[in-house]
């Protein structure tokens, strides 16, 4: 290596040394400067006022002027709103104007105040105090950056910076302390669910005594659309209540005293909802839908407003989703006898119960009139209470007093449970629909499809057992 090249590199070195030297040191500095800035940096407060010593609070703004005057725990709003007020607003707005801190202070003494949006000013709120004094504070525009606000207080000259939300109270409405839930109801204590959409669903607690044959196993029953009750699906309408906010929040309040109700769609709507628990009932209409939210009114009338599509999407579900597709099952210890009737073929299965030691049981199951094993027998039971609707009839029908129904005619299947907890049998009767399908039957009433290869099923564990 020669000698010049040597001094290069060495010069290098030694340039790029000093360079970093002063890097870190200025760095070190500028960190030196900050901490003992964040140590020593003052909290700037335009108000200091201590807990209750204000007496009044004026609000003045483009959207109007309003006094709140405190009344013991409470507050008294001039004007008086036509509508339910949540208080704690006007709590949180009171301890935001008694203790007013600023990000900083803008200019000390301002020559003019129009740069600043002050002159005239965008809002005013003024604090009438217990000893008779005034604090009077005035907004002005937005800063560059959009996230704070200029302010001024009466007999300060200075102009200060204050967050967004310390802003709030100089340009609030009557709507911001409206409220903004409707009345909310109990989930766990929910009596009465009632659906108005394409058709109307109608839930209830299960009574134990009426429901004990149609909804063994569920929670609450569908009253409509079906003309016999039905019990639900356990799981699905588990998860569609789960799905109903039941405290609606309003978006927005549109009118508060409409004078043509047609044009939300709210003069005859076609959709509604009631939901009751054990002290309250909440009742709403709802009008033409728009994007994103749907017009709404409580049935008692008052203001129209807005609801969010996406709290009302359980207004869409199908009653079928949500129904119990058992088409008779019934516990087994309420059955003393069963009449099975498939074309030309009956079946008898019945149940004997002795009383037999300590208090227990003796029981003996029978299949036309011979004894059977528990087994075979509960096999075939499981069969004829495991049928399970598999569709909607498209069009049910009533049957005649001749026991036929429309155009179906005649039954060419039946299912008599006579029962120990009632004098008249629960029948399940099934009519021919279609190859794939029967018509199912409760109480007269056709509403349902039941498949053919669930029968034949049922008719072959019959022979089976008949033939053992």
């Amino acid at each position: 290596m020669t000698k010049p090249v040597r001094l290069i590199i060495i010069f290098t070195v030694i340039t790029a040394l000093i360079l970093s030297f002063f890097l870190i040191t200025a760095r070190m500095k500028k960190k030196a400067e900050l901490e003992r800035e964040a140590g020593t940096t003052e909290v700037i407060r335009i108000t200091d006022i201590a807990e209750g010593k204000v007496r009044t609070i004026t609000l003045e703004n483009p959207k109007g002027r309003f006094v709140f005057t405190r009344e013991g725990d409470s507050w008294r709003i001039e004007p008086a709103p036509p509508f339910d007020v949540i208080y704690t607003n006007i709590d949180s707005m009171e301890r935001v104007i008694r203790s007013m801190t600023a990000v900083r202070v803008v200019e000390e003494s301002p020559e003019s105040l129009g740069p600043y949006g002050l002159s005239p000013s965008l809002g005013t709120v003024t604090a009438d105090l217990e000893d008779g004094t005034q604090v009077v504070l005035n907004i002005g525009s937005m800063t560059p950056e959009r996230s704070a606000y200029y302010v001024q207080k009466k007999g300060d000259p200075r102009v200060y910076i204050i967050r967004s939300y310390a802003a709030a109270p100089f340009l609030a409405s009557l709507n911001d302390f409206r409220q903004m839930r409707l009345t909310h109801i109990d989930k766990e204590t929910l009596q009465y669910l009632r659906i108005v959409s394409d058709r109307t669903m109608e839930f209830v607690p299960r009574d134990k005594e009426k429901d004990a044959l149609i909804a063994p196993f569920s929670q609450f029953t569908m009253t409509k659309p079906w003309m016999n009750r039905r019990g639900t699906d356990t799981e699905k309408f588990s998860a569609f209540l789960e799905s109903i906010p039941f405290a609606f929040t309003v978006s927005e309040f549109i009118d508060d005293d409409p004078e043509d109700l047609g044009v939300y769609g709210l003069e005859n709507p076609e959709k509604e909802f009631v939901l009751r628990d054990a002290e309250r009932e909440l009742h709403v209409l709802l009008g033409n839908a728009q994007e994103g939210y749907v017009f709404a009114r409580e049935s008692q009338g008052g203001p129209v407003f807005t609801l969010p599509s996406r709290d009302l999407a359980f207004m869409n579900r199908k009653p079928f989703d949500l129904t119990d597709k058992f088409a008779l099952i019934i516990n087994i210890d309420f059955v003393d006898r069963i009449l099975f009737t498939a074309g030309a073929e009956t079946y008898t299965a019945e149940i004997k119960r002795k009383p037999g030691d300590e208090n227990d049981e003796e029981t003996e199951y029978y299949f036309n009139d011979r004894q059977v094993e528990e087994k075979p027998f509960k096999e075939f039971y499981q069969k004829i209470i495991g049928l399970l609707y598999d569709a909607e009839n498209p069009e049910p029908q009533k049957a005649e007093q001749d026991g036929r129904l429309g155009t179906y005619g005649y039954p060419e299947v039946s299912i008599e449970y006579f029962l120990n907890i009632q004098p008249e049998p629960a029948v399940l009767t099934l009519y021919p629909y279609n190859r794939d399908f029967y018509a199912a039957a409760r109480d007269g009433f056709s509403e349902f499809l039941l498949s053919r290869n669930q029968i034949e099923t049922a008719i072959d564990t019959a022979r089976d057992l008949d033939t053992e």
